[in-house]
């Protein structure tokens, strides 16, 4: 059965390239356009990776990356963040909080694939 991925990101056009590409790839996504609607799919469907963008239109996607973590039903699951918050605070922060890998937007998507991969093996 195909890997499941939960993207939450509040820009359509991104959403759209990332199902995309994953599709193609061969995994399932699911998809959230604000951090409550992140963290609701999260919770109830248990995705086995999630792409969070730190900005979202009903908060701050920090915030919910450090709700993930405090929760049992989801503190396992592994989360990437991809931001374009291109400061080393931004980052430091979101490794600090339980993020398994910081990418910043734009990015390579084979660098994306090789983070998704990376983390779903070490599952």
């Amino acid at each position: 059965m195909a890997e499941t991925i939960l993207i939450v990101d509040d820009e359509p056009e991104m959403v759209e390239f990332l199902e995309t590409l994953l599709s193609f790839k061969g995994y399932q996504t699911l998809d959230a356009y604000s951090g409550a609607e992140g963290l609701q799919k999260a919770r109830r469907q248990r995705p086995d990776l999630i792409l969070l963008d730190l900005t979202l239109p009903d908060g701050d996607g920090m915030q919910i990356l450090k709700t993930l973590r405090c929760e049992e039903r989801t503190a396992g699951i592994p989360v990437l963040v991809v931001s374009g918050r291109d400061n080393p605070q931004a980052r430091m922060e979101s490794l600090q909080a339980g993020a398994g890998a910081f990418l910043l937007k734009p990015y390579h998507p084979q660098a994306l694939l090789d983070e998704i991969e990376d983390k779903l093996k070490k599952e």
